[in-house]
């Protein structure tokens, strides 16, 4: 795994967003990593793939089940 990489490209999206988006998902991610328990996370979560996830949450929207 390259952490680097994964990082640059998350950096690299999130440049792209308008500036009020930004600096909102900015602080409310920041101040939610610190708070991250893995161990709490279902096990269906923390084996599945980075592809499984989005496909999963693009899934969940296009059905309106995510609540956010």
């Amino acid at each position: 795994m390259d952490e680097n990489e994964i990082i640059d490209f998350i950096n690299q999206k999130y440049s792209e967003w308008n500036n009020p988006v930004k600096s909102l998902v900015g602080s409310l991610v920041k101040r939610q990593i610190g708070t991250l328990q893995i161990d709490d996370w279902p096990i269906s979560l923390r084996s599945c793939t980075i592809e499984q996830l989005i496909t999963t949450l693009k899934k969940a929207n296009l059905q309106g089940s995510l609540k956010f």
